[in-house]
């Protein structure tokens, strides 16, 4: 390093927060990470009832490269305030490729978001991001309408996930029933006339139920009568032929103009 860039280094390790180069690069970094799920959620209306990150190892991995923005002003502004020029001179040279790096990952996030709307929360039941009407009102004719309060051993679970690529949502429910509660939905379950023609089993009192609708939804329920314990289960996955951006805009734009 000459002695022009360490003077350089040194001369600006005193400046204000708010004018150093790595301090901006820092905030701007940490702009990108607000953003990312507001854009998600805008775009693919993953928002409710809450965004968690999606259990994939590549997504992740693209979230965490969102991050090298404000990780090297971090770092860069810590070398400077520590007097590291030689360090704070390389974190310098980091900043471009990591602008790039930083900006395309972020491009990428929006178009395979890294996060999910999940829940296992009884008061969010049956509580839904936007789905297909037909969807929508195959679940709500199959789960029960609410959650009985004499019900125990209670397991519900919700997780819905949409990119560029795909659409895929999973529900379940698990409950057991006093004898004369259990009776009654297991009746209404075996008399739903989405399951009329569903592939059955039977064995030592356990009787399954598999469908798979029209609308591609997936539906899975297991009668238990030795245990008076009832599951449902349903799951629905969609691959895009195109990108639904037509959609996206004419849902934005839908109240000034007409789309044909």
């Amino acid at each position: 390093m000459t002695n022009f860039q360490h003077q350089k280094i040194t001369q600006t390790a005193g400046r204000p927060l708010w004018q150093d180069s790595f301090s901006q690069i820092a905030l701007w970094g940490l702009g990108l990470e607000f953003l990312l799920p507001f854009f998600c959620s805008l775009l693919w209306k993953i928002r409710y009832p809450k965004l968690l990150l999606a259990r994939t190892a590549g997504l992740n991995v693209l979230f965490l490269l969102t991050l090298s923005p404000f990780l090297l002003g971090f770092f860069g502004m810590a070398a400077k305030i520590f007097r590291k020029a030689r360090t704070a001179l390389l974190f310098e040279r980091l900043a471009r490729p990591m602008a790039v790096l930083g900006i395309s990952a972020f491009l990428f996030c929006c178009l395979f978001p890294p996060y999910c709307s999940q829940t296992g929360r009884q008061e969010n039941y049956l509580l839904m991001d936007k789905i297909d009407d037909e969807i929508k009102r195959e679940i709500l004719e199959i789960f029960p309408k609410g959650l009985p309060p004499s019900a125990d051993g209670i397991r519900y679970q919700y997780y819905k996930y949409e990119s560029l690529m795909e659409q895929s949502l999973q529900l379940s429910l698990g409950m057991s029933l006093p004898e004369k509660e259990f009776h009654q939905e297991a009746a209404r379950l075996e008399g739903l006339p989405i399951l009329r023609r569903a592939e059955k089993m039977e064995d030592k009192g356990i009787l399954l139920l598999k469908e798979k609708t029209g609308g591609g939804l997936e539906i899975h329920t297991t009668i238990d009568s030795p245990s008076r314990r009832v599951i449902v289960s349903v799951s629905f996955r969609k691959i895009r032929k195109r990108p639904p951006f037509n959609r996206f805009f004419a849902e934005l734009l839908n109240p000034v103009y007409q789309i044909v």
